[in-house]
């Protein structure tokens, strides 16, 4: 139901912001903004991103508003302008040293700014704000918690665990590493072998899951429990 999914997001964002507060976290450094007219000025340390791109043997980096990074990858922003804050490209950013003309029709093979940036946001690298990180965390640790119910269960009964139950066996473990950018797969795997320690779970024969890495490793997890 609406209610129940809405329940077990609030209880992953809950768990995310608790791994992040714990690990401490820190923010995007944007540099010195106020180095540059064509940048408002702010001391505040996530009032910009930075987006940054290797391409050519060159690095080629665009300030950003924080938070319009993602939107703009995940399809929620269209306009490259209402990412970036100005329509620059830098060699470094924090010192406002402009990549050349040259460079950047060297590198990209075009003259259209706005081409050039779009390549920069879908490609590049960036920090996340503190607000996505939570959001991804979030995301991550519900798609782990679903795989490991949906492959694994409760020994020796073969009772199947809720999403709710394992998501409190997770919290209940603070020790346990999430990554938003890793596999959700490797991740489950991973988790679980530190979980067998002390909670009675074994893989399910009706796995959703078929790699060949997962099968390899439900193998040897029950030969390890003989």
């Amino acid at each position: 139901s609406t209610m129940r999914l809405q329940k077990i997001r609030s209880i992953c964002l809950l768990f995310a912001v608790t791994l992040l507060n714990a690990w401490s976290v820190h923010g995007t450094g944007a540099g010195d903004i106020r180095t540059n007219p064509q940048l408002r000025t702010s001391t505040k340390k996530d009032e910009f991103a930075i987006c940054k791109l290797k391409k050519a043997g060159l690095h080629f980096e665009v300030i950003c508003h924080p938070g319009m990074i993602l939107k703009y990858r995940e399809g929620l922003v269209s306009d490259v302008m209402d990412v970036v804050v100005s329509s620059d490209i830098f060699k470094d950013s924090k010192t406002r040293m402009h990549r050349s003309h040259a460079d950047i029709v060297s590198a990209f093979g075009q003259e259209n700014i706005t081409s050039c940036i779009q390549e920069i946001l879908i490609h590049g690298e960036y920090q996340h704000t503190a607000e996505e990180r939570q959001r991804l965390m979030a995301e991550k640790t519900e798609e782990v918690a679903t795989f490991i119910c949906n492959n694994f269960v409760e020994s020796p009964s073969h009772r199947v665990y809720s999403i709710e139950e394992m998501l409190g066996i997770l919290a209940s473990h603070p020790d346990l590493k999430f990554n938003p950018t890793r596999s959700t797969e490797y991740q489950a795997m991973e988790i679980v072998k530190q979980l067998q320690e002390d909670v009675p779970i074994i893989p399910s024969y009706k796995s959703v899951a078929c790699s060949q890495k997962f099968k390899e490793f439900c193998h040897a997890y029950v030969e390890d429990m003989k």
